[in-house]
């Protein structure tokens, strides 16, 4: 299967796997150290576990039984189903000076860091790995670390060794409360987009156009003409028709003259200039979160 991977695949499944063997090293050092028969039904369930599906993944890792899977980890919930939140007399915790001084709350601890290590390392490969099979592999080996992670947590959260802070009630609410849920559900249709500050002053401006539209054509010799029939932002010029919505940019004016000059073409854009600024300077006055 080698030849079937990427270097990158190749890489994070190679700190994967020395990291599996670490994690199975220190649980067969932690057991002489444990002394509640709790924690220590947990460790050693925790360990088999952990050494089959490391055997599962070198399976599949090398095509010996690639169709196999990562099992599922199933948390065992031993009385202590619900959290204990807010803080009760917490015990002192400071480094220890010796072997002898390490004691459950020390191993639950390591336990838990190797956990949470194990399973933020095999999600990044994860994202990383590109053989579908491989993948989901570690993508369950990933959650099976985060499901063992919390059930040594909650037997810490039972002893008192991890206890959880909590903030005010009125804190909490209020940041719960901050976000809203959207109200348009349906993604099937976007909605056009309507200037609203554009067609507020929509007649001014095409009172302003009409306007300079007559003094333009006044000022041309009368051998020249200009055809101003083109839409501009949906308004057409000549029959006042101010429907917004069929766009917002800006078409240019269609002008056809005969020997005019650079000045009266000149002046004939202004029109239009003026138009194109004053839409395109309006922003919406309310703006949304895309839906």
């Amino acid at each position: 299967m080698a030849a079937g991977l990427g270097a990158h695949e190749v890489l994070d499944l190679h700190e994967v796997l020395d990291g599996m063997i670490n994690t199975s090293n220190h649980m067969h050092m932690y057991r002489s150290y444990v002394r509640d028969p709790q924690l220590m039904s947990i460790l050693e369930n925790q360990l088999q576990f952990h050494l089959q599906s490391y055997n599962v993944l070198i399976s599949i890792l090398q095509k010996t039984n690639y169709q196999q899977s990562i099992p599922q980890r199933h948390i065992k919930r031993i009385g202590y189903a619900q959290p204990t939140y807010g803080l009760h007399q917490p015990a002192p915790v400071s480094p220890s000076s010796s072997t002898q001084e390490i004691d459950d709350r020390d191993i639950a601890s390591c336990m838990l860091g190797l956990h949470k290590s194990a399973a933020t390392h095999k999600m990044m490969a994860t994202l990383e790995c590109a053989d579908p099979t491989l993948r989901r592999a570690l993508s369950q080996a990933a959650v099976n670390c985060a499901d063992m992670a919390y059930e040594v947590w909650q037997y810490m959260n039972q002893r008192g060794y991890y206890q959880v802070a909590t903030l005010k009630e009125m804190t909490t609410q209020t940041m719960i409360n901050t976000y809203q849920p959207t109200m348009n559900q349906s993604l099937g249709q976007v909605a056009p987009f309507v200037n609203q500050s554009a067609m507020r002053s929509a007649p001014q401006l095409v009172s302003q156009i009409q306007h300079t539209d007559q003094t333009s054509s006044s000022m041309l010799p009368q051998n020249t003409y200009a055809n101003y029939s083109g839409t501009t932002a949906g308004i057409d010029l000549h029959a006042g028709n101010q429907n917004m919505a069929t766009g917002v940019g800006v078409q240019p004016f269609q002008t056809l003259t005969q020997d005019h000059n650079s000045s009266h073409g000149e002046h004939q854009q202004s029109a239009a200039s003026m138009f194109s600024n004053h839409v395109g300077h309006h922003a919406p006055h309310n703006i949304h979160p895309a839906e």
